[in-house]
């Protein structure tokens, strides 16, 4: 999903996709994002955990103000995430997007 339908939206609507480094690290995500000024982030849940975690032991370290879109899938997203994304993350609008291999890789949102 992420390289597939993250790469193709950034160039069917112009916009930069920002790959910090070759494997997630939460601490290189946030700060490609306050750097950057990145107004959505996708990814599995545990990348979501991760970013939370890294944030609230580090909160003075990231600027989140230009985060407002997100995207999670690979599996379920607790409810308590989603909230932890808004309320502390500032996510207004988190998308959940359900697919499987044999189907492409989204079959639902």
């Amino acid at each position: 999903m992420g390289m597939v339908m993250g790469s193709l939206a950034a160039l069917n609507f112009g916009a930069a996709a920002v790959y910090p480094c070759e494997g997630f690290i939460a601490k290189e995500a946030l700060k490609a994002i306050d750097h950057y000024e990145c107004d959505t982030a996708y990814g599995v849940p545990s990348m979501f955990m991760g970013m939370l975690k890294e944030y609230k032991d580090h909160k003075d370290r990231y600027s989140l103000k230009s985060l407002s879109k997100g995207v999670i899938a690979g599996s379920i997203c607790p409810e308590e995430l989603m909230r932890n994304c808004k309320d502390i993350m500032g996510i207004e609008f988190m998308s959940i997007a359900y697919g499987m291999t044999e189907t492409s890789p989204i079959s639902f949102q």
